[in-house]
């Protein structure tokens, strides 16, 4: 559900005067950032900076006072994470705590607060904390776009009432449990798995790649698709799986121009598409219509089913991968 009761306190920032987001996490919580600052860029005209924040350490950051900092960790304790905000503080920025445990380092510490919702999440690897991540962060945007006027109250009010019956869609992914098998085999048998899309789908490969990498232990890559031809193309032979995000939106034509140079070299593809277009490909993964602002939530949904069910096939502990934590808080 996409509710607007934890960002009230957050209509005390002046969005107006806002002169850029800056968004600092680690692993997939970068990963929803990355969304945010497409959402943020096209919604609420504020541009965005996105650091991993064990970067953000490492650099000569040039803090902006009129900027947001947006800090964002399921456990509220990364190392990493808490580090940049400490270092944040002592600059006297606007900052925002985005995070799972109310009681942690980050909440604490932060001006402001998102509370997540997600609940106790057992398994290393995020998923619904990722799904609530996304969601706080769109109704954040969109927040933001209603205090500076590029959307009415009312327009508000009825994107979060829409988006909530939207979301009831995805139980129609759950639906289809013999097409994720179909293609998790096919995961397995590749010699390399490369995801690909445009614009807000490309952190969503960065995240379905991620998730596939912690549970499957596969050599797994995510690439923008405009980047394919920059090098990572020789990567692509008949041995490659390629798997392809393409919501029927303004970008749609691009990304089938890149499945179709990836076709060329020999990969087999799995397109995920809401389009009723006749596309030859090896596996076809119909995705249900939705506002193209909600397509990040929705194409997450089967790229974390493909994962869990390909460590399942490879004897892999879904929940406890190896070498990882849950929470990390060393160097």
């Amino acid at each position: 559900m996409v509710s607007g009761e934890y960002v009230d306190n957050l209509s005390a920032i002046d969005w107006g005067n806002v002169s850029k987001v800056s968004i600092i996490a680690c692993g997939s919580s970068y990963n929803a950032g990355m969304v945010a600052k497409y959402w943020f860029e096209s919604y609420a005209k504020i541009p965005v900076e996105i650091d991993f924040a064990s970067e953000f350490r490492a650099r000569n950051v040039i803090y902006d006072k009129k900027g947001v900092y947006i800090f964002i960790s399921q456990s509220g304790e990364t190392l990493d994470t808490l580090s940049a905000l400490k270092e944040a503080k002592k600059q006297n920025v606007t900052t925002i705590g985005l995070i799972n445990n109310l009681n942690s380092s980050i909440a604490n510490l932060s001006d402001y607060l998102i509370p997540i919702e997600a609940g106790v999440e057992t398994s290393v690897a995020a998923t619904k904390s990722f799904i609530a991540q996304l969601m706080k962060l769109l109704n954040l945007v969109l927040m933001a776009s209603k205090q500076k006027n590029i959307i009415t109250q009312s327009s508000y009010l009825g994107m979060l009432s829409d988006f909530n019956s939207e979301i009831a869609k995805l139980c129609d992914i759950l639906s289809v449990n013999r097409k994720i098998i179909e293609i998790s085999k096919a995961i397995t048998q590749a010699k390399n798995v490369i995801f690909i899309g445009r614009n807000h789908m490309y952190p969503i490969c960065l995240e379905g790649a991620l998730k596939l990498k912690e549970l499957s232990y596969l050599p797994v890559f995510a690439i923008a698709a405009g980047e394919l031809k920059h090098g990572s193309i020789a990567l692509v032979d008949e041995d490659s799986l390629i798997i392809g995000l393409a919501p029927k939106n303004d970008v749609y034509n691009k990304t089938l121009s890149s499945i179709e140079e990836v076709k060329a070299r020999g990969a087999k593809i799995v397109l995920l598409t809401d389009s009723k277009d006749n596309i030859d490909v090896e596996y076809l993964f119909n995705m249900p219509k939705c506002p193209d602002i909600l397509a990040p939530l929705f194409y997450t949904v089967p790229l974390q089913l493909f994962a869990y069910q390909t460590a399942l096939g490879l004897g892999r502990n879904v929940d406890r991968p190896r070498n990882l934590a849950k929470s990390v808080t060393v160097e």
